[in-house]
């Protein structure tokens, strides 16, 4: 199992590196080149699996996004009497469907949706029916628990 993880992870750091020698070689060459330090991926969070797969996907020549559903909090500061000042915070809330995806992707033409889900982590029911949107409507939808898991599922799925 420690190689086959280490496998994912030497496959991204090569894609990285092929990416910014490919994106930056000016930058790529003056960095050191190959022995240019990389900051390793993990897997072990929700925030750092959703980054692995990101850069993955586009690294491999794919297209994806991270999602934003959350809504936003914005402080405003309101002018009282005589100079006084009183912050108020108001909630703009997402407009986002809920139980959208972490991740929306574009391979090869198909649309993916990529839930991240970490250890006992489960799906909601908004979540449930929004995978059933996406898969009624053609378009593919994968639960991601790690890396090795998603890796399999892409070669598998698109090579």
């Amino acid at each position: 199992m420690k190689e086959r993880k280490e496998n994912w992870k030497s496959e991204l750091k090569e894609l990285k590196h092929s990416h910014i020698e490919n994106t930056a070689p000016g930058f790529y060459k003056m960095s050191g080149g190959r022995e240019m330090k990389i900051i390793p991926y993990k897997d072990t969070t929700a925030n750092g699996l959703t980054n692995c797969i990101i850069d993955y996907i586009n690294f491999k020549g794919g297209y994806a996004n991270r999602i934003n559903t959350m809504g936003v909090a914005r402080k405003e500061r309101i002018n009282l009497a005589f100079g006084n000042y009183r912050d108020n915070i108001t909630y703009t809330p997402s407009t986002t469907n809920k139980g959208t995806a972490d991740i929306k992707a574009t391979i090869q033409g198909r649309s993916l949706d990529i839930e991240v889900k970490i250890g006992p982590d489960k799906l909601s029911d908004h979540q449930i029916k929004e995978r059933e949107r996406i898969t009624k409507a053609g378009g593919l939808y994968f639960v991601a628990k790690d890396m090795e898991n998603f890796v399999q599922f892409y070669k598998t799925t698109f090579e």
